[in-house]
This record gives structure tokens, sequence and C-alpha cells, in this order.
């Protein structure tokens, strides 16, 4: 039976995605602020998150951050949420939702989305590739052209940043928030310098600059 963990401090909300959930089959638990959000993730192992953005003690959106530094394996999260915002949801997606679901939703939708979701997991089991470059998220090993190559644990997170989010073109401080999290002694100049680390190892061409925005996981057109 699939886990869906809910994390979501509207008592009737929960009442609603629970009997929802288990009447479909799954099962379910729940935290109801932010903080603890991270550590039930992090020791149950769910086969799926539903994510509510403005919770007590931490937002979703940092839980959703600390989740993907800190997971063994990549958790698929569904952000639930009444901002529709364009720009809320870039920022949700580019931060590790895997989608977005605005509140109020219709139960068969969030069934559907959920669906989807864990359909592609199952597709690409914990294995994300670009080109010649295959990590495998359960063994945390990464290989060029067959051959395993040793990175780092913030450079292993970067790529793993750029893979869940092909093409997509991030900021420094959009890497930096998402890689080192709120370190203020963490200076935006250490996301070029991982980033020249990465384009050693892997190839210059892997990961390309965009003047005046940031980094895109790509190859010049």
């Amino acid at each position: 039976m699939k886990k869906v963990f809910i994390v979501e401090d509207d008592e009737a909300l929960i009442e609603l995605l629970t009997y929802t959930l288990k009447k479909a089959g799954y099962e379910t638990f729940i935290s109801r602020d932010g903080n603890t959000a991270v550590d039930m993730a992090i020791r149950y192992n769910p086969d799926i998150i539903l994510m509510d953005w403005m919770l007590p003690k931490q937002s979703g959106l940092d839980a959703i951050r600390k989740i993907r530094r800190k997971a063994r394996t990549y958790i698929p999260i569904i952000m639930l949420t009444a901002r529709a915002q364009e720009e809320d949801k870039i920022d949700s997606l580019t931060t590790g939702a895997d989608d977005y679901v605005t509140k109020p939703f219709s139960p068969k939708e969030l069934l559907a989305r959920i669906h989807a979701v864990l359909r592609c997991k199952k597709q690409n089991d914990n294995v994300l590739s670009f080109k010649d470059i295959r990590v495998d998220m359960d063994s945390h090993t990464v290989k060029k052209a067959n051959k395993t190559i040793e990175l780092n644990n913030k450079e292993y997170l970067l790529l793993l940043h750029f893979l869940k989010h092909p093409k997509f073109t991030f900021t420094r401080e959009q890497l930096l928030d998402s890689i080192w999290g709120m370190n203020l002694n963490v200076e935006i100049r250490t996301v070029d310098v991982h980033i020249a680390r990465l384009r050693k190892t892997l190839g210059s061409n892997i990961i390309r600059t965009i003047w005046s925005v940031g980094y895109t996981l790509d190859t010049p057109s």
C-alpha cells in the first residue's frame, strides 16, 4: 500500500484528504507543522508528500528545501496551496515540488495528480540522466559514460537539482538557497566555484551560463 504523507494544519482539509486517500487505497500519516514534516519525511520515507505552503514553524517551501537536501531517496512532493500567482508556482516547482495544486480543488483532480506523479516516479525508478550522465539516487552514485564519478556532497546535490529541472535557468541566489539553505556564512561566489568543479568533472558543455541570469543544465544551441 502506497504511503501518502499529509503536511497540513487545516483540520477540515486533513479530514477530507484522509478520507479521500484511504478510500482510494492509500495509507496516510500527518504532520501539522513544517519542522516535524522534515523529520517525519526523512524517518518514514513516504511514497509521496502533499505539502501545504503556509505552515506553523516553517513554510512548506522551506520544508521542501530541507527534504530535498536530506532525504536518502527522491520523494515526490505535490504542493497544496491557496497561492495561485504564477511566481508562486514557479518558486514552488524550482524549489523542488513535482506538481502544484491550488485550493480549492476537487478530490478527483488531486487523485489524478497523485497517480500521475507516482507513475512518473515508477518510470524513472529513482534514476536521473542527461546525455551520458546517470545518477542513481538510491545508491548516490554518479556515472559518466558508464564510469563512476566522485562528487562531494554539495556537488552531488547541485547536479541533482539541475537534473530534476532540465533546461530551467536558476539564478545564483536560487541555487544558493536550494543547496546551502539559509546559511548566511556562505558567499554567492560559492555557487560559481561548485559549477566550475562540476564542469571540470562532467564536461564544460553540461552546465551553461545564461548571462545576467544564472545557470541551466543544457548545451549551447
